[in-house]
């Protein structure tokens, strides 16, 4: 898992909100730029900057092919003292480069509600209503989804052997 990690976000480098340097410490450790922050599980208030900053890191992520799968877990998204927004652990983050384009738009909306649902707990008042309505359809599709933790990942490990 760890090397894994370290691949996706070298291949991440130079977007802001995503450490660098990722390198291997031992075969079962890896080792990248500590980031200072409080993950947002952990704040009440956060401005509506945060989360325009957030969409934009995620979608940054898509241009390069990754998805994270893990953001609708606050503990994954932290805010340094200026709210300025970082995206952590990318263990279950896996590339979708030579996926099927529904497959990849299908994970892709998985990452982007994880946003929106955060969006929609600190800050309802300045979210979009196409935001709020894409949350609310995509809430029922995500009911359907029956992974939860680390299966997909496991999933994806069988198809490539």
């Amino acid at each position: 898992m760890a090397k894994k990690e370290v691949n996706i976000i070298n291949k991440l480098n130079g977007i802001n909100g995503i450490t660098s340097n990722a390198y291997m410490l031992s075969p079962y450790t890896c080792a990248f730029n500590y980031v200072e922050g409080t993950a947002i599980k952990s704040k009440y208030n956060i401005p509506e900057l945060t989360f325009i900053q957030l969409e934009s890191i995620i979608n940054s992520i898509h241009d390069r092919e990754i998805v994270h799968l893990d953001l609708r877990n606050y503990g994954n998204i932290i805010t340094d003292n200026n709210n300025i927004p970082y995206i952590i652990d990318f263990q279950t983050g896996i590339s979708t480069k030579y996926f099927p384009k529904i497959v990849k738009a299908l994970l892709r909306k998985i990452d982007i509600s994880g946003v929106y649902k955060a969006w929609y707990k600190y800050d309802k008042k300045s979210m979009p209503d196409d935001k709020i309505l894409f949350l609310n359809d995509f809430k029922s599709i995500r009911r359907l989804w029956p992974f939860k933790g680390y299966p997909i990942t496991r999933l994806i490990e069988r198809i490539k052997s």
